[in-house]
């Protein structure tokens, strides 16, 4: 996450592809500093692991 916070900050990007279980990130507290870095910028969310319930966005 701390690599892409880098990107995201230079600008440029169109669209932000997330997984949620990065090494250096978890759960929504990487899904805050991807909107945090770069608010405007539509975020796809990916997980491999099993989720017990289910968020409307």
């Amino acid at each position: 996450m701390s690599e892409a916070e880098i990107h995201l900050a230079k600008g440029g990007v169109d669209i932000v592809l997330l997984d949620m279980g990065l090494p250096d990130g978890h759960g929504l507290d990487t899904v805050r500093r991807a909107h945090a870095a770069a608010p405007g910028v539509p975020r796809i969310i990916l997980t491999g692991r099993q989720l017990l319930h289910h968020s409307e966005c």
